[in-house]
């Protein structure tokens, strides 16, 4: 057999797999052949999809009559191989979502508790003077501790989660860095953000309320 030429490695399936060995042939005989794996690649204009197949289709029963003439789109095969990775990127966005809505939800409830808790303290230092820096620095000290807890958490178990993930695919990135530590800085802002919200609706009571609540 005489090689024509070499071409460089490419992926012919999925990046779940290593590249292997392919040999591209060009004779007519072998689509005759059952035992082979045939594949005509062709590219043809946007919106010309229905007058290139049908022209193919004659050209292809005019010398492969003892096979239907059968198609399918670059893009649908390239959605195949990933449809699973599609399906869970979706997933994960959703509740991702739910989850931040949750934790916000619980982390608002938290605040409110902490601050009806010491209603009469942010009342004594309103009335004393205590500035709006003092009071959110009063408020987010008790969430401040949490928050590091929870990231502390969070990341080791995201890390591990990612890492087994990866381990699907015979080529894949490198875990950054900095994906966690984006992560932990918008939860940060999250809380930070409901914290200012309760301190500046304390910030704004009547200290003389504060004061007589029970």
């Amino acid at each position: 057999e005489k090689v024509a030429g070499v071409f460089k490695d490419f992926h012919g399936t999925s990046l779940h797999t290593d590249v292997t060995p392919m040999v591209i042939s060009m004779k007519p005989d072998d689509f005759e052949k059952s035992y082979y794996t045939n594949y005509v690649a062709v590219k043809f204009r946007p919106g010309k999809l229905k007058a290139t197949s049908s022209h193919i289709e004659n050209v292809w029963m005019k010398f492969v009559q003892s096979k239907p003439f059968e198609y399918k789109l670059l893009s649908e095969e390239i959605n195949e191989m990933y449809r699973e990775e599609d399906i869970l990127g979706r997933l994960t966005g959703i509740f991702t979502i739910l989850v931040i809505l949750i934790a916000a939800l619980g982390l608002y409830g938290l605040a409110s508790y902490t601050i009806d808790q010491r209603t009469r303290e942010i009342g004594i230092r309103m009335v004393l003077g205590a500035s709006l820096n003092n009071i959110f620095r009063l408020l987010l000290k008790d969430f401040n501790r949490l928050i590091l807890i929870a990231i502390l958490i969070a990341w080791p178990l995201a890390y591990l989660l990612v890492t087994y993930w990866l381990q699907h695919f015979a080529y894949r990135t490198p875990i950054r860095i900095s994906v966690f530590l984006l992560a932990g800085l918008v939860a940060f802002v999250i809380a930070l953000s409901i914290s200012t919200f309760k301190a500046i609706s304390s910030y704004l009571s009547k200290p003389v309320n504060a004061l007589k609540y029970e």
